[in-house]
């Protein structure tokens, strides 16, 4: 599974880079990541491809527990797609509007984070979600 994040952001917090680059080392064991972080929403667009599971990351109340989270990764491999993108930073609406292919709203918190903040809780999820797919304790 290739798992891109799209972040709209001027400079990323150097502790959430930090944390970025840690996650991205853990995950490689799991599948592939890479982050790319960008200033400018047109930017992004061009990171969006018909033949992944295409994400915008907001907050909202309406969240997926861990368990669920890993069933997600997990479905979407079974289903034959080996790429997921979330974007995050950007605005469902303004995706929905530019994109031709279709993209899902997804939640980590109902709290309203950073941009940088919410790409780290996202990367620690997604290494979570291996590690139970996996049936690996997470903690040490």
């Amino acid at each position: 599974m290739n798992i891109q994040f799209i972040i709209l952001e001027k400079k990323l917090n150097s502790t959430c880079e930090s944390a970025l680059k840690e996650y991205g080392k853990r995950l490689s064991r799991y599948c592939k990541f890479k982050y790319h972080v960008i200033k400018k929403e047109k930017d992004g667009l061009k990171f969006a491809k018909s033949t992944a599971s295409l994400f915008c990351v907001i907050s909202s109340s309406e969240t997926l527990s861990s368990e669920q989270f890993s069933s997600l990764i997990d479905s979407i491999g079974i289903a034959g797609t080996s790429e997921i993108i979330f974007f995050i930073g950007f605005s469902y609406d303004s995706l929905a509007n530019q994109i031709p292919y279709p993209i899902q709203n997804f939640s980590i918190s109902p709290l309203s984070l950073s941009t940088s903040l919410t790409a780290t809780v996202l990367s620690e999820q997604v290494y979570r979600g291996y590690r139970i797919l996996k049936k690996e304790p997470y903690h040490k």
